[in-house]
């Protein structure tokens, strides 16, 4: 048996299966006689989990006890719909160099270090209504990541080399656009 048809052989038969009613054993006769059981679902209420600071920033908090680890995601409000028609590129740019191009007091590739150190990760990007950045972090070294986070989201250095780097890379990804045929309109 070929595997194209041992495939086609297996899906008939698991979607038999799927449409077999529970509670009869019976295949129904039309799909509005499906039965299901019930399934409960208690989404967390985001009012029991929202704080405003007194700098108006409004913050969500979930917890979620089964990994000891630390996510925190910053959601900006900006985006590239500000980018100036003749720098069309900018925010997406600014995005990725927010986090790759190191701090003030951190340059990039001694970022990458300490988040490799660490086993954390810090990532940032800008899309077309929103910015995000993110911190990855295990709980034990919450007090560390956070300083990182802070350092990359206030004190940004957007380092030539790395600007250069993600020009280059946005260049080379334009020439090699027709590269794949699926990428072909």
């Amino acid at each position: 048996m070929s595997k194209k048809i041992f495939l086609l052989y297996m899906i008939t038969i698991f979607a038999v299966l799927i449409s077999i009613n529970s509670s009869t054993g019976q295949i129904p006769d039309h799909p509005s006689k499906l039965a299901y059981k019930s399934m409960e679902y208690n989404p967390p209420k985001p009012a029991d989990y929202r704080v405003e600071l007194p700098n108006g920033m409004i913050v969500y908090i979930q917890e979620d006890h089964t990994l000891p680890t630390f996510d925190l995601t910053a959601i900006i409000r900006t985006g590239s719909i500000y980018d100036p028609k003749e720098k069309i590129g900018l925010a997406a740019m600014a995005g990725t160099v927010l986090r790759t191009g190191g701090t003030k007091n951190i340059p990039g590739d001694d970022l990458d270090e300490k988040l490799d150190f660490l086993g954390s990760s810090i990532n940032s990007n800008i899309g077309m209504t929103s910015g995000r950045a993110s911190l990855s972090v295990l709980a034990k070294d919450i007090d560390e990541g956070l300083k990182l986070f802070a350092d990359v989201l206030m004190n940004p250095a957007f380092e030539e080399a790395k600007i250069k780097l993600y020009k280059d890379q946005q260049i080379d990804a334009i020439k090699n656009k027709n590269d794949n045929p699926r990428n072909v309109l």
